[in-house]
């Protein structure tokens, strides 16, 4: 399995729309033994087996207060397309050559060519030298298209168990040979995850 991008913040980063659980109302899960560095580790390789390319695992520092965890993810892999659409030979070109490369492109593009140029060329160019830019100053922002969260047990670790095992249902739907129900299902929860409440973990 390749290497994937992966971070963990300390700082709660919960989804909209997600509601939160009541301290009333958290569970407690004696079947899930395993420590927290296990179910993390769990997770990230069951999101890898689902083609994730970047992963945020975000909680609080203190999880006494609020053991809730959120995982945002990607599934789409970088667009280096910048480098071929600006004819960029050099995988790192200064930001010159970004301009230079823009420039003698965007010349017979401009709507205000003869002719009237190529508007969407244009607009498809300006994009490229800003991604490319980006990505030469390291500011490119790799955004996290979808969002899982729970906080319904007692202890992050619970509810790090509780992510795994529902993406392990999840990507069970592609092994049994539906991958169209697995996208309506992966869009259906950009903003919400039921896990299970039971099973051995």
């Amino acid at each position: 399995m390749k290497k994937l991008d992966v971070v963990e913040e300390l700082k709660m980063k919960w989804p909209d729309g997600v509601e939160r659980t009541r301290i009333v109302d958290r569970i407690k899960q004696a079947q899930w033994k395993k420590t927290r560095t296990e179910y993390y580790t769990a997770l990230v390789e069951e999101l890898g087996r689902m083609g994730a390319t970047s992963i945020l695992i975000s909680r609080h520092s203190d999880e006494r207060t609020d053991p809730g965890v959120s995982v945002w993810f990607s599934l789409k892999k970088e667009d280096y397309s910048w480098q071929q659409g600006l004819g960029l030979e050099s995988p790192a070109p200064t930001i010159q050559e970004i301009d230079d490369a823009f420039r003698d492109r965007a010349k017979k593009a401009h709507p205000d060519a003869p002719g009237g140029g190529d508007p969407a060329l244009f607009k498809k160019l300006s994009e490229w030298r800003q991604q490319a830019k980006a990505w030469i100053l390291g500011t490119h922002d790799h955004r996290h298209e979808y969002v899982m969260a729970i906080d319904q047990y007692q202890e992050a670790r619970l509810n790090l168990c509780a992510l795994r095992l529902a993406f392990s249902y999840i990507r069970g739907l592609e092994r049994v040979g539906a991958p169209a129900i697995l996208t309506q299902t992966l869009g259906a929860f950009r903003a919400k995850l039921v896990a299970s409440t039971g099973g051995a973990a």
